[in-house]
């Protein structure tokens, strides 16, 4: 009778705990179901945006409506758990898969993008309709409209050169990452600007037309001084490169083209030569003249 009783008491005992198990597993299940797994509908393949400044309520806010995680307070309470808010690193997110929601607060805590920065390289020369062209193919968000709206008086200060941004970039962001740039490699040449007599503005103007007209690197301080001389003698420039310059004295109103460094620096340090004219034959070779008479029989010999 005793022994009977103790194998019900060890029956229910079994019961109850098989009862409990179940119960922990259920409710774990259900757990990690509501909070921590990823949305059913977690988008695949696609790039989340998180801004520099962004608070962890912010991100939860916007990482929940686009399916990302489930909960926002539990998004929350991993990223302090794992750092804090303030470690946040902004960028941008890509996703190839579903992930639970500690492993998606890990990487924003992390910075493990899963995607690179795009490269854009900006060569010198180029004008602001052709940087639009090529910010337009490596920046997905990039607002063409917006960005010459920023840059209306601009042209000749958007600084030619290599550059990363996130896809998400905001034109902001490009055209203020361009004027810093512009402004950190002009700067050091701002006193010898002053010293020439001549305004920065003139300056970037003869850079551009000399950025089209010049063959080489080693032609353009010559040619700087030639253009510089003419203006001095109140001829017309009459640079190709430049149309209205056949038509008027003096240099055109703005710059034709952002130039770079090299060619901001011929137009400052023009190179004397007894010359006023040249041209360029078939095969971009130059030939300089001191007279019309000569130019005018360098453009029969190498022209025709």
């Amino acid at each position: 009778m005793i022994f009977r009783e103790y194998e019900q008491d060890g029956k229910k005992g079994r019961a109850w705990k098989l009862a409990l198990f179940l119960a922990i597993v259920f409710f774990t299940t259900l757990i990690y179901h509501l909070f921590l797994s990823p949305p059913s509908d977690f988008p695949i393949d696609s790039t989340a945006v998180i801004k520099n400044g962004e608070s962890s309520v912010q991100i939860a806010t916007r990482f929940k409506e686009l399916k990302i995680i489930r909960s926002s307070a539990t998004f929350q309470f991993f990223v302090i758990f794992l750092r804090d808010d303030r470690r946040i690193v902004a960028g941008d997110y890509y996703f190839v898969q579903p992930l639970p929601v500690w492993n998606v607060a890990k990487r924003v805590v992390s910075g493990k993008f899963f995607t690179d920065p795009a490269r854009v390289t900006l060569p010198e020369g180029l004008t602001t309709e052709q940087m639009v062209e090529i910010f337009s193919e490596k920046l997905r968000d990039f607002d063409r409209d917006k960005f010459l709206e920023l840059v209306l008086s601009e042209e000749g200060r958007l600084f030619p050169d290599t550059y990363f941004f996130w896809p998400s970039a905001p034109v902001t962001e490009v055209f203020e990452t361009l004027q810093k740039n512009y402004n950190a490699r002009v700067e050091p040449l701002r006193a010898e600007i002053t010293a020439s007599g001549r305004t920065e503005n003139d300056i970037l103007i003869m850079a551009s037309i000399i950025e089209r007209e010049a063959g080489s690197v080693e032609e353009m301080p010559i040619i700087a001084g030639i253009l510089w001389k003419r203006l001095e003698k109140k001829m017309p420039l009459q640079a190709d490169a430049a149309p209205v310059t056949y038509e008027r004295l003096g240099l055109p109103e703005a710059p034709i083209n952002n130039p770079g460094i090299v060619t901001i620096q011929a137009a400052l340090r023009p190179e004397e030569s007894p010359y006023f004219y040249y041209l360029h034959d078939k095969d971009g070779n130059i030939h300089y003249a001191k007279t019309l008479v000569k130019h005018g029989a360098n453009k029969r010999k190498y022209l025709k």
